[in-house]
């Protein structure tokens, strides 16, 4: 939603005052803002800056599910949610006792890939809107 409301503001300044961009960004950002300024014709640079390893815990989840009532996942980001659903496949099956939760909807998007429907979306980015998500 951030990129889709800073390409809006892109597109709507003069193409002759946009000028050129650098783009700072990680290994798996998305590509929204590139593709629309190439579909712009505006010139750019992109430079990764920070590189996203995937690091799976070593965690006994039947052992975290019999201590706990309830457990909650909480994301930030599509490459979270794939690390650790990748790395614990069972928790795509969960039941209730497991609970998801986003920060964004573009992280919430990413559960889809796997199947997974029950997840909670924060209604903004900050703690806040996480702690009413577990409340």
């Amino acid at each position: 939603p951030n990129a889709e409301k800073l390409v809006e503001l892109l597109q709507s300044q003069p193409i002759e005052s946009t000028g050129q961009y650098l783009i700072l960004a990680g290994n798996l950002a998305l590509t929204t803002i590139p593709n629309a300024l190439e579909n712009m014709q505006c010139s750019f640079t992109k430079i990764v800056v920070y590189e996203t390893i995937p690091h799976a815990p070593k965690i006994d989840l039947e052992n975290l599910l019999q201590k706990h009532k309830r457990v909650f996942f909480c994301f930030f980001s599509p490459s979270g949610v794939n690390t650790v659903l990748s790395a614990f496949p069972s928790l795509t099956t969960a039941n209730d006792q497991i609970q998801f939760i986003s920060l964004g909807k573009t992280t919430t998007a990413a559960f889809s890939k796997w199947n997974v429907k029950k997840v909670v979306t924060a209604s903004s980015p900050s703690a806040i809107e996480l702690v009413k998500c577990i409340e």
